[in-house]
């Protein structure tokens, strides 16, 4: 019965199933470049967004280095008629101050007191060699020694 109907039928039939295709291969063109060019500009956003977060990063890390290396500086910390201990006790106000977790006096053989009673030696950390050298140093992230977390020192 499909065979005997007009030219003008199937001339619409074939033309509608022509169309038909050409709007799914469009489609699927238009989905192809859309997605890449979305992938693309996400690839390049994120890249600026951690870029940015870098040196936003690296900008707080220096404030918090300032900040500690004045306070390293000053003549409360370096005057010898203090014990360790006094200057553990001063060194605790500034730790409630800042919101640093501890801080803490480290001698030169790299015994280091810290202002919560604990210690433990770091002679053998990067930080410490580049501090004994005479720069200020902040390390990567690494395991603590005394309560073994993820810490930027």
């Amino acid at each position: 019965m499909f065979f005997s109907k007009s030219i003008k039928t199937k001339l619409s039939l074939l033309f509608g199933f022509l169309i038909t295709v050409v709007c799914i291969g469009l489609g699927i063109i238009s989905f192809t470049i859309s997605k890449n060019a979305l992938v693309t500009n996400i690839n390049e956003t994120l890249s600026q967004m951690a870029s940015e977060s870098a040196k936003g990063v690296a900008r707080e890390l220096r404030v918090q280095l300032n900040a500690l290396e004045a306070l390293a500086e000053s003549s409360l910390i370096k005057e010898n008629s203090l014990t360790t201990e006094d200057k553990l006790d001063m060194l605790k106000r500034e730790v409630k101050r800042s919101g640093h977790i501890r801080i803490g006096i480290i001698d030169t053989q790299g015994n280091a007191k810290y202002t919560d009673g604990t210690s433990t030696n770091v002679s053998d950390r990067e930080y410490f060699m580049q501090a004994k050298a005479g720069s200020s140093a902040v390390s990567d992230p690494i395991v603590n020694r005394i309560d073994n977390t993820l810490a930027v020192i």
